[in-house]
């Protein structure tokens, strides 16, 4: 019999359940935006500008029951965060109609504020509080068609 994670999870009767978060990252930005035209057909853009990044982590749950009689759950939650950051693009415009670019997004350092909360089968609750930070850098390849 081979050992999977659900031959070794069954052989323990262990009963898991995990939710992992979702992370939404909204940046809204400002600019500049530069171009040089170099023949009729070809030109180069340029583009820079401030944001604001806004951050909100979905909950996370880890449920646990090792003997199937007494178990625990694990539940985090996380607050809105937000972050001031740059933007940075150059690119290449083909014949005034397709674009091709490269940008860059730091999109700031995040105060996340977090909370665990473990509640057990008989009812008992434990929670904690903590901040944690996060950076966010984008880097996005871009392929557009002006209409």
């Amino acid at each position: 019999k081979s050992l999977s994670k659900t031959n070794y999870r069954n052989s323990l009767d262990i009963e898991e359940s995990i939710k992992f978060s979702t992370y939404y990252n909204i940046p809204l930005s400002l600019g500049l935006h530069y171009k040089k035209e170099l023949s009729e057909t070809f030109s180069l853009y340029g583009l820079a500008g401030p944001s604001v990044n806004f951050l909100k982590i979905s909950k996370a749950t880890y449920t646990y029951d090792p003997t199937g009689s007494y178990s625990f759950t694990a539940l985090n939650t996380f607050q809105l965060a937000y972050s001031l950051g740059i933007r940075v693009e150059v690119g290449v415009t083909l014949k005034g109609k397709y674009n091709i670019g490269i940008g860059y997004n730091a999109l700031g350092r995040h105060s996340i504020g977090s909370t665990i909360q473990v509640l057990d089968s008989d009812g008992d609750s434990d929670g904690d509080t903590y901040v944690t930070g996060k950076s966010i850098t984008l880097v996005n390849l871009k392929f557009g068609i002006n209409i």
